[in-house]
């Protein structure tokens, strides 16, 4: 797929293998978790975001369709832009045709954006380190 000269699809490819295998949370490259747990998909469905993307299970269909997606998109030897992501999971979502019970988009009280916490969020994005050494867990 000649990815070699294309880190962060690279990096975004590995995440979905990662996914693929061995289920759990993948995280945007700039965010921090500020609760004592981490977020993941309850149910059966993959959760996803621009920032964030969950899958509850291993070997779960739709990553594997996103990981289809994924290199297709790289087939076109486009630009791995901020929003790209996001866009191969709609892609994926409207190619499958899978619905809410495999798939659906992660809450926006998951992640807080812009440095600013919420109540119910788990991960914040772009905050500085003074404002994240609040909330480090005690031991």
């Amino acid at each position: 797929m000649g990815l070699n000269k294309r880190p962060a699809l690279a990096k975004f490819t590995v995440e979905l293998v990662l996914l693929w295998q061995f289920g759990g949370t993948v995280l945007d490259g700039d965010m921090v978790a500020i609760r004592g747990s981490v977020y993941r998909a309850n149910d059966t469905a993959v959760e996803y975001g621009d920032l964030t993307v969950s899958s509850p299970a291993t070997c779960h269909p739709f990553v594997y369709d996103a990981m289809v997606c994924t290199k297709s998109y790289a087939l076109l030897y486009r630009p791995f832009m901020a929003d790209t992501s996001l866009k191969i999971f709609e892609k994926a979502v409207e190619w499958s045709g899978r619905g809410a019970g495999d798939v659906r988009r992660v809450d926006d009280s998951v992640v807080c954006r812009d440095g600013v916490v919420g109540a119910q969020c788990y991960y914040v994005q772009r905050a500085d380190v003074d404002f994240i050494h609040r909330f480090c867990p005690t031991v």
